[in-house]
């Protein structure tokens, strides 16, 4: 499972600045070898592809294996492509080119802005692109996941930048503004990034998520009543639940429970719906709550806003020496001129990369919570637990048991053979 919404969206700004993305988090889990073992959905809606996913078939653990081990290749590739791309548009002086240019256009900073960012993004756009395509549509149609044609995907990912460049304007106009005025930049950034990550977790499940999904109320009255108890339980009164279509994108599987104030709302995916059981559907959105019973959502923030603290300041130290070394390839001399983009998001890139085992290593821990967490508000035992982990591994081709270095360096929840032997622990303790 993933992480809130808007914990994921404070990881996937600070990793990339907000330059175009929407990565989930890890999810792994052990394989069912014995049909008898699955238990059957509880028929509130149809099931429509538990044959085919569920349980897993030796083709489909083969599949399983190969994807894991393709994902686990590209955490890495795309690093190595992300600051190969970078770096190109720094030391080429294609960076500055685009700037001078704009200057050229309008001489108001605002504008300057916008403009220069609009035009970095395209290109960008058209670089990336063979990289998408192989890697979200390639891939994710031989084995099994996509159901967009060609078309669709092209539309969703033009989607992806015009929103991102919305959200990244507003990011950019705040940095180099704070780069001109001032050289504690880096203490207002940080400053800045908490009522504009408060302000992105209020927007996100608002206005952004139906953009791409129809968020349509869920019809089941068995279903709704028990995510509805579910929540008044847990002390959340009167949440929004919505069924998703993911579906006409891709087989995978998930829930979540995102937004705060009154944006509060149960997020199903329809797939999910068709294919687990009431009580693992209870278990997971009750998982998902937990987060939010336990403000991990700002523990998150404030991790978010230590992390822009401490990353900033370093740029502030080091950035300033790179550009003089380089300034007659790269084609400026200061971090506050809007050139300097491509060298802010290549330190981010590489800043993230290399602390992401702490943030990682956090979120295990705030998994593992809210895992128990789920556990006892649900009342499922350990068996259901497993069941519902089992699937999420099946549906989503999850690693049951990466190593011990990728899942230290690279999964933000925790393996789920771990998850499941600890489930059962849990179970015992809570019944003894």
């Amino acid at each position: 499972m993933r992480l809130l919404i808007g914990t994921l969206i404070l990881i996937a700004a600070f990793s990339t600045l907000l330059c175009p993305a929407c990565p989930a988090g890890d999810s792994a889990a052990v394989v069912l070898t014995e049909e008898e073992d699955a238990p059957q959905p509880t028929g509130i809606v149809e099931s429509h592809s538990q044959s085919l996913q569920f349980p897993l078939t030796p083709e489909r653990q083969e599949q399983l294996v190969s994807y894991a081990r393709f994902v686990n290749r590209w955490r890495l590739v795309s690093f190595a492509l992300e600051v190969l791309i970078l770096s190109a548009i720094l030391f080429s002086g294609f960076s500055a080119r685009i700037r001078g240019w704009v200057q050229k256009v309008t001489s108001k900073r605002l504008l300057q802005y916008a403009i220069y960012l609009f035009l970095f993004m395209i290109v960008l756009f058209i670089v990336k692109l063979p990289i998408g395509y192989y890697r979200g549509f390639i891939i994710e149609h031989q084995y099994g996941f996509s159901n967009q044609n060609l078309g669709g995907w092209l539309s969703d990912r033009v989607l992806y930048y015009a929103v991102d460049y919305v959200i990244m304007l507003i990011v950019v106009v705040i940095l180099y503004t704070l780069l001109e005025k001032t050289r504690r930049w880096w203490l207002y950034l940080a400053g800045a990034a908490f009522p504009f990550m408060v302000f992105m977790m209020i927007v996100y499940p608002t206005v952004i998520d139906p953009l791409f999904n129809e968020f349509k109320p869920v019809p089941d009255d068995k279903l709704r009543t028990a995510m509805t108890e579910l929540a008044e339980k847990a002390g959340i009164h009167n949440p929004d639940i919505y069924r998703i279509d993911t579906s006409k994108r891709s087989s995978k599987v998930n829930a979540y429970f995102v937004g705060v104030f009154g944006t509060k709302r149960i997020v199903l995916y329809d797939n999910m719906i068709d294919n687990f059981t009431l009580d693992e559907m209870r278990y997971v959105v009750g998982h998902e709550m937990g987060h939010y019973v336990k403000n991990h959502i700002w523990f998150g923030i404030f991790g978010f806003v230590l992390a822009v603290l401490f990353g900033a300041y370093i740029a502030h130290k080091t950035m300033p020496g790179f550009i003089t070394k380089f300034k007659n390839r790269l084609g400026f001399e200061k971090p506050a001129d809007i050139a300097s983009y491509p060298l802010l998001l290549l330190f981010v890139a590489v800043f993230s990369f290399f602390t992401q085992p702490i943030w990682n290593a956090v979120s295990r821990q705030m998994e593992y919570a809210c895992d128990r967490y789920g556990m006892e508000i649900s009342g499922i035992d350990g068996a259901v637990a497993q069941s519902t982990f089992e699937k999420l591994s099946a549906f989503n081709l999850s690693d049951p048991s990466p190593s011990a270095i990728i899942e230290f360096w690279f999964y933000d929840h925790p393996s789920l053979n771990k998850r499941i032997e600890r489930a059962y622990k849990v179970y015992e303790d809570l019944n003894q």
